[in-house]
């Protein structure tokens, strides 16, 4: 898989919605992992739910949420319902995953439980990690891809006033 099959994914995140806004924070955690790979703290395409990963979520939603958005920052309920999405998948304590075969296929059809409450606590008690697909995880190694991604996730998730066009299946920005 390519870049392409992740823009694609990317500009169909399932997302809650008020007052007609999509929610924002499945985009500022991609960004946020992105920022994280990028700067060689996150090495794999296991996702800890570390100090580091939340204050860099927190610097996303504040540079890059308007002012204007009618959700509130949060990062355990994206962290949490990102299951529901192709490349991403929760791993509780003691639960195995092959890296080097990238099993994840035992998963595919099983969404965890929801821990008791989405506090970062909660999600840490319940969940050693997340796991992203090997393959999202080898193109987001990628600065070039890194930076088209985060810039699909902006206008599509974050930018409430910006144009976009649906063309078969990927986004071109006017």
């Amino acid at each position: 898989m390519d870049v392409g099959y992740y823009k694609y994914r990317f500009s169909r995140l399932h997302t809650a919605k008020l007052k007609g806004k999509q929610a924002p924070h499945k985009a500022v955690l991609l960004i946020a992992v992105m920022r994280l790979v990028a700067r060689g703290v996150v090495c794999s395409p296991e996702i800890e739910l570390t100090e580091e990963l939340v204050k860099t979520y927190k610097e996303v939603w504040a540079e890059k949420v308007p002012a204007s958005c009618p959700f509130s920052c949060s990062i355990g309920q994206p962290f949490f319902h990102m299951q529901h999405e192709p490349f991403w998948r929760l791993l509780e304590h003691g639960e195995a995953y092959d890296m080097m075969t990238d099993e994840l296929g035992l998963y595919d059809n099983l969404t965890k439980d929801m821990p008791n409450g989405y506090s970062v606590g909660a999600i840490r008690r319940k969940f050693r990690c997340a796991v992203i697909e090997k393959q999202l995880y080898d193109v987001i190694c990628d600065a070039e891809n890194r930076r088209v991604l985060e810039e699909l996730l902006t206008i599509k998730y974050l930018n409430y006033n910006s144009p976009y066009t649906k063309v078969s299946d990927t986004f071109v920005y006017e």
